[in-house]
C-alpha cells in the first residue's frame, strides 16, 4: 500500500493550521522549546478509515488507493488520535468528516484573518493582456512558467496568504518565459460553478473546485487541482477533498427510478449529489449506475444538469484513483 504523499501531508497541515481538528481542541502540533530553538512535532495523521480492516472504522468499504489521501486523513493530537480510534461507534466516519470540515472552516476564519488583503490589487502588462479576452487579473512569473488568470467576472480575494478566491476565471500558462506563441490553458471555471480557491507558486498552480453537500450547510471544498509546472497540463495530479458517504448505494439509487406520481423534483435532487458521495469509494461503479438514470422521467432542464455534474464528479473520482 502506497505512503501519505508529500503533497498530501501538506496539504492536511496546511488546511488544519498546523492545529488539532477535534472539536474545541485546536492545540498547535509544532511546540517550541522557551529558547525557540528546537521544536517538538506532536501532530498525528489520523485514517477516518483505518488502513486495515480490523482497525478503527475499517470495516467500511474504500478503495485501496483512496485509504492515503487527503479525503480520508484527519490531523490530531495523540490524545485524540488515541480516542477517535478506541471509540468508533462515537467517532464515526461521518462524525469525523464534518469534524474536519468545521476546524478547517475555523482555520480560514480565525488564523487567516492577519493576512487577509483588504484591496486587489494587479499591475497592467500589455505583453500578456493581449492574450487575455477580459481582464487580466493575475500574473505569476517563475523559472519554469508564467502563469496568468484572465477573469469575466469581480475582483477575487485574498483569504489567506497567497490564497485567493473568486470566479469567472480562466489559467493560462507559458512554460520558460517565452510570450511569442500562445499561450497553454490550464482550467476555466463556468459560469454557473461555485468560486474556487487557488494559488500558485514556484512549482504549480493550485486550484479547489467546492460542491453541493447534504451532508453539510453551503458548499464544501470537492476537488484541488495541481498542475506542476513541469509537467504537462493533461497530466495534472487531483486530491479529492469530499469524503465519500458510507451509506448504501441500492435505496438511493431505487428512489431515482421512482415513477413521476411518488418523487419531487427537490429529493431528486438531493439523492443525487448523495448517489454522487457514496459513489466517490467506487468510482467505476457509480458511473455505470448514474449513466442507467439518463433516460430517466425527471432528466431535464436544472435536475438534468445536476446529473451532468454528478457524472463529471465521478468521472473526476476515478481520474484521481488512475492518478494516485
Amino acid at each position: 500500500m502506497k505512503s501519505i504523499l508529500p503533497k498530501t501531508r501538506k496539504m492536511l497541515w496546511g488546511r488544519a493550521g498546523a492545529r488539532c481538528s477535534f472539536n474545541g481542541c485546536q492545540v498547535e502540533l509544532i511546540q517550541l522549546d522557551e529558547d525557540h530553538t528546537s521544536c517538538a512535532v506532536i501532530g498525528e495523521e489520523a485514517h477516518i478509515i483505518a488502513q486495515k480492516k480490523d482497525g478503527a472504522r475499517g470495516q467500511i468499504a474504500i478503495e485501496a488507493e483512496r485509504v492515503n489521501l487527503y479525503e480520508n486523513l484527519i490531523l490530531l493530537c495523540p490524545t485524540h488520535h488515541t480516542l477517535i480510534d478506541t471509540q468508533p461507534a462515537t467517532y464515526t466516519v461521518q462524525a469525523l468528516h464534518e469534524m474536519k470540515n468545521q476546524h478547517e472552516g475555523w482555520v480560514d476564519r480565525n488564523l487567516g484573518e492577519r493576512n487577509r488583503s483588504q484591496e486587489f490589487h494587479y499591475l497592467p502588462d500589455p505583453a500578456y493582456e493581449r492574450f487575455c479576452q477580459h481582464r487580466l487579473i493575475h500574473l505569476w512569473k517563475y523559472p519554469k512558467a508564467h502563469v496568468f488568470c484572465d477573469s469575466y467576472d469581480s475582483n477575487p480575494v485574498e483569504i489567506l496568504s497567497g490564497v485567493w478566491k473568486g470566479s469567472g476565471l480562466i489559467f493560462y500558462r507559458f512554460t520558460g518565459a517565452a510570450v511569442d506563441k500562445p499561450p497553454e490553458y490550464m482550467f476555466n471555471t463556468s459560469e454557473a460553478q461555485p468560486e474556487v480557491e487557488y494559488r500558485c507558486d514556484a512549482e504549480a498552480l493550485e486550484v479547489t473546485t467546492f460542491t453541493y453537500d447534504p451532508r453539510v450547510t453551503g458548499l464544501t471544498p470537492f476537488v484541488t487541482i495541481r498542475f506542476e509546472h513541469d509537467r504537462p497540463i493533461e497530466r495534472r495530479l487531483l486530491t479529492i477533498r469530499l469524503m465519500p458517504d458510507t451509506a448504501p448505494i441500492g435505496p438511493v439509487v431505487e428512489y431515482l427510478k421512482l415513477p413521476r406520481s411518488l418523487a419531487n423534483f427537490e429529493l431528486i435532487e438531493e439523492n443525487l449529489f448523495r448517489l454522487r458521495n457514496i459513489g466517490l469509494s467506487t468510482p467505476r461503479q457509480a458511473l455505470d449506475r448514474v449513466r442507467e438514470l439518463q433516460g430517466a422521467w425527471w432528466c431535464d432542464g436544472a435536475v438534468a444538469e445536476s446529473l451532468t455534474d454528478v457524472t463529471g464528479h465521478l468521472e473526476i473520482a476515478l481520474e484521481a484513483v488512475k492518478v494516485e
